[in-house]
């Protein structure tokens, strides 16, 4: 028998492997040398049994039944052995480097081994199997090896190794004693050594990679989704359908008889629905509701045109384009974290265990914080609003900012930027996991003028139109108070070019035209189309998007507007040829326009002609430059029109109508006088209106050139944004606690600081419920890998100096603060707000700004999953009283935690005429917004007596903080005292507000009488 001794070796390590049944927690590593192989070797009860394995087939067998462990064993020239254990094992709490000396392996002969010389071998495979029968390990090595026996002890602090002598067998032997084994391999690779050299460090040490496995955990969570939704896919057959109707944000499809929904009534709500029609894919948007008979899908106003067919019948099937762009993002991200190769490369030693990592040194700007803009409510930034800046600015790689709710983290974002900029880091990323924390982050920036653009996101349609137009003012303005002369003739030419230029803006390609016609024909014929949508033709031109990938600028100018404006515009030239001539070009223009994609190339080409005029310093250059161009529109148009195909009209009609309108170009810009006080005035005077007409040239130039570029984490790398793989001085997350760590990876990937700025104290990323199920780890282990957020495990291994906690809150009233503080935020959390700042004088517990109305069983409880009709009656009581009696309301937002209450608390307050008096919507959907006046419907009211069963997920205090936090002047808690008791928070709040505030008990729609 062999002793191993030596100090350090009884170390306790959780391990387990991805097979969900093989897996072994707390188990001990032991190590083994015999005959010249050192074999290390993860002991464990129970394996998972592998059957039939036959001579040529053992290794396929282990690798398919037993997932092995995989051990890559190293001998260096100092006699040094690592034993390095590679995927697809996973490590969770990997204690210290185990480590023994080669000098201290010993016989029970006492024989002293001052070194081991290993045999040099390419691929060995090495594998022990356990038989069940007499519990003995059996250690095979390569085919030459015959297997040893293993007895394997621990004692105290040292182990033993017992060996017996080499057992023989027959070739028919192997197959059965294998067969009744539990098996798990070990890959291993040897290296010669020398006995001329002394180790230094400890020669054997087993290395366990946490970061490889903390990312592989991920990776098997993102095969989870990939499998997921290729059942989803495959499960859910295409559906046809025989027309559709729109209405506002969704589309209803009328379903063929006789087809089977049930696969996609199960998967409602993680579906994304595509339609083919007339051979043609059209991607819509999430799947709504679905019965036997109609679906629901929802669908953007401004998408209707872009992604619907005209065709009345078509295929609805599941699309997962979305999932595997994700997919692939997330990929890419792994990726670079786990070569090293992100900008920061030590990302992966962070995930892997953040304390270990040695910071790169800080920089030390000592940024006056009286340069600091103002931060919250008009005053100067507090202790740890400061802090946390410094820390911002001063890090060389990654600092964390916790922000609890009201803590004005918004704010300190904002100023971040600034500083940064200030400090010439003028290439800075601000993304978050949703569009809304984007958004919020780059509000004014540009007014207070910072270079920021807002790349996607649901807003940005409507929100990007107004900051062109911001800018555009700011540079406009001060040039037109310039202007001396304004010329009818110039004026008349420039806004005809302008007209163009709308329309080129618009992208009115012939594909897009052709579509509104069949819009049109169905609209006027039988097509059921509901006037909910579109009330007229007129307002469906308006609604014309612009072509995919573009940003959604277009002016609300109609087509007929657009078309009418040429006649309009030349009545001002007083000369009836001239009119006459545009008159014709106006008509032809009209029809040719709905021939051909042509017609755009042929509009673009007119604004090259106007911006080149614009450029030039001297008249007789410009009209130089325009004969080029002019004679460039003349090709370009007979080559256009030559694949035109038009039925009502010619083609020498259409080329003398844009003859005549070219010549009345020339001629007029030859005969127009311009008087501006100098060039350059009159340079900028084309400038100005160039900006005002042709916002993509400013959107373009905006997304090339802004300090600032706003995006969510998936779309940072998004290519037509032109941001893969980019490069930025500063990448700010927000909401970073919320984000699934393979989004989160995206964006820190691409900064050379990374500054992520969330509160794990709030809801963290969500989880694929069913993923869970098919874990076999213990309920510690599988949070401490995927329910605690990413930024959580950062936040508790980093060292103070890299992370700041925001403590001075400025939503909540006191009270409403002080309760968030006492439940969730052991630290403290004051308050920047006097107690009189925000009084309640609403009509319902005036005085006070906490209450608890009490909503027992008896009048109801709970249904289904879940709703309770009694609380939905409460509220509506609650909402009516407010609106009747409050002196100075403010806003009423209605929150629950269950989809379900949502849906019935709609058709209460619609029915009784409020449902655009109060906001709606879920706690999850909710974090991240306030409003003056907050009601909360629990929802669970029932007998059960253990709490996981009677709350459910209402027990996450992450959840409860959220909705508690929402309110500044008043917070009404609506549900059951008694079943919400048996979770200590929730009695915990009750008590306080009896207390603090107030303490009611429900008694019917009358309450308030």
């Amino acid at each position: 028998m062999y002793r191993v001794k030596g100090n350090g070796l009884h170390y306790t390590m959780n391990v387990y492997a991805q097979q969900p049944d093989i897996w072994a927690v707390g188990q001990r590593v032991t190590f083994r040398h015999e005959a010249n192989i050192i074999v290390a070797y993860v002991e464990h009860e129970r394996i998972g049994e592998v059957k039939d394995v036959k001579e040529g087939n053992v290794i396929r067998h282990i690798l398919q039944h037993a997932l092995p462990y995989y051990a890559s064993v190293q001998a260096s020239h100092n006699n040094t052995i690592a034993v390095e254990l590679v995927r697809p094992i996973k490590i969770e709490r990997a204690r210290e480097t185990i480590a023994i000396n080669v000098s201290q392996i010993q016989t029970l002969h006492e024989q002293r081994y001052e070194a081991v010389t290993l045999p040099l071998y390419e691929q060995p495979l090495v594998y022990i199997a356990h038989h069940e029968k007499n519990g003995k390990y059996y250690l095979f090595g390569r085919p030459e090896h015959k297997p040893t026996v293993l007895v394997l002890k621990w004692e105290q602090d040292q182990l033993f190794a017992e060996a017996e002598e080499p057992i023989t067998y027959k070739a028919d032997e192997k197959e059965k004693l294998l067969r009744s084994a539990k098996v798990f391999a070990a890959r291993v690779t040897f290296y010669e050594g020398t006995s001329e050299q002394t180790s230094v460090e400890p020669p054997f040490s087993l290395h366990f990679e946490k970061e490889a496995h903390y990312l592989a955990a991920w990776e098997q969570y993102m095969q989870f989704e990939r499998r997921k939704m290729n059942e989803i896919v495959d499960s859910c057959k295409p559906l046809q359908y025989t027309k559709f109707d729109v209405a506002y944000g969704k589309v209803i499809f009328t379903l063929k008889s006789g087809q089977t929904v049930e696969e996609w009534e199960r998967y409602a709500q993680q579906i994304t629905v595509e339609c083919t029609a007339n051979g043609k894919p059209y991607r819509l948007g999430a799947l709504r509701t679905i019965s036997s008979s109609k679906m629901e899908v929802d669908v953007a106003i401004e998408d209707i045109l872009e992604r619907l067919p005209y065709d009345k019948k078509g295929t609805l099937h599941v699309s997962s384009t979305l999932e595997e762009v994700a997919q692939r993002r997330r990929d890419h991200a792994l990726k670079k974290t786990k070569a090293s190769t992100s900008v920061i490369t030590d990302l992966g030693k962070y995930l892997a265990n953040p304390a270990t990592v040695e910071p790169i040194p800080q920089r030390t700007h000592s940024f006056p914080m009286a340069n600091v803009p103002t931060l919250v409510n008009g005053k100067k930034a507090d202790f740890q609003q400061e802090a946390a800046i410094t820390a911002a600015l001063n890090t060389n790689d990654l600092v964390l900012i916790q922000g609890p709710p009201g803590t004005g983290k918004t704010s300190v974002i904002q100023t971040i930027m600034k500083c940064l900029l200030q400090l010439n880091q003028k290439d800075i990323l601000i993304t978050s996991y949703q569009h809304l924390a984007v958004d919020n982050a780059m509000q004014g920036l540009t007014e207070q003028g910072v270079i920021a653009h807002r790349f996607g996101g649901q807003t940005y349609q409507q929100q990007l139109l107004k900051t062109y137009e911001q800018i555009v003012k700011r540079i406009v303005e001060p040039i037109q108070s310039r202007q001396i002369i304004e010329v009818p003739e110039k004026e008349f030419l420039e806004q005809l070019l302008i007209e163009l230029q709308r329309f080129e803006t618009n992208a009115l390609t012939a594909t897009h035209i052709q579509r509104l016609q069949h819009y049109v024909e169905d609209i006027m014929s039988d097509f059921d189309f509901p006037i909910v949508a579109f009330q007229s033709c007129q307002q469906l031109l308006n609604a014309l998007p612009i072509i995919d990938d573009e940003p959604a600028a277009a002016f609300p100018t109609s087509l007929t507007h657009m078309y009418e404006a040429l006649p309009k515009k030349a009545a001002s030239i007083q000369n009836r040829e001239h009119i006459q001539a545009w008159q014709t070009f106006h008509q032809q223009m009209s029809k040719f326009m709905q021939q051909e994609q042509h017609a755009s190339k042929l509009l673009k080409t007119l604004l090259t002609l106007r911006t080149k005029a614009m450029l030039h310093k001297q008249n007789d250059e410009w009209l130089a430059q325009m004969d080029d161009v002019l004679q460039q529109l003349q090709r370009m148009y007979e080559k256009a029109m030559q694949q035109v195909q038009a039925p009502e009209q010619t083609y020498d009609d259409v080329k003398e109508a844009l003859r005549l309108c070219i010549v009345e170009l020339h001629e007029a810009l030859e005969q127009t006088t311009i008087s501006f006080a100098s060039k350059e005035e009159e340079i900028l005077q084309h400038y100005a209106k160039a900006l005002q007409a042709n916002p993509l040239d400013v959107a373009e130039m905006m997304g090339r050139y802004a300090q600032v570029k706003g995006a969510t984490c998936q779309q940072t790398v998004a290519q037509r944004h032109g941001m893969y793989d980019a490069i930025f001085d500063a990448v700010i997350i927000d909401e970073a606690a919320r984000a699934n760590p393979l989004d989160l990876l995206i964006p820190m990937t691409l900064g050379k600081k990374v500054i992520l700025v969330g509160d794990h104290k709030q809801l963290p990323h969500i989880l694929e419920p069913d993923f869970e199920k098919e874990q076999t780890i213990d309920k510690e282990q599988f949070d401490e890998l995927y329910t605690y957020s990413l930024f959580e495990r950062l936040y508790n291994g980093l060292p103070s100096s890299k992370k700041v906690m925001l403590k001075q809150q400025f939503r909540m009233h006191p009270h409403i603060g002080q309760l968030v503080s006492e439940l969730f935020y052991p630290e403290g959390l004051t308050h920047g707000l006097r107690e009189d700042a925000l009084p309640n004088e609403s009509g319902v517990y005036d005085g006070h700004h906490v209450a608890w109305l009490d909503v027992p069983h008896a009048l109801g409880g709970e249904e289904g999953r879940y709703r309770n009709k009694a609380e939905a009656e409460a509220v509506v009581t609650i909402v009516k009283q407010l609106l009747m009696d409050a002196k100075n309301i403010g806003k009423i937002s209605v929150i629950t935690f269950y989809s379900e209450q949502v849906t019935l608390l709609q058709q209460y307050l619609s029915s009784n005429g409020l449902a655009e008096q109060v906001e709606l919507g879920t706690v999850d959907a909710f974090q991240g917004k306030e409003n003056d006046i907050v009601i909360l419907s629990t929802v669970r009211s029932n007998t059960y007596n253990k709490a996981s069963r009677a709350l459910g997920f209402l027990r996450s205090p992450n959840r409860f903080n959220v909705a508690l936090s929402r309110a500044r002047s008043l917070l009404i808690i609506v549900g059951d005292h008694k079943t919400l008791q048996q979770e200590h928070m929730f009695q915990q709040t009750y008590d306080y507000v009896k207390e603090c505030g107030y303490v009611d008990r429900y008694r019917g729609a009358k309450h308030f009488s």
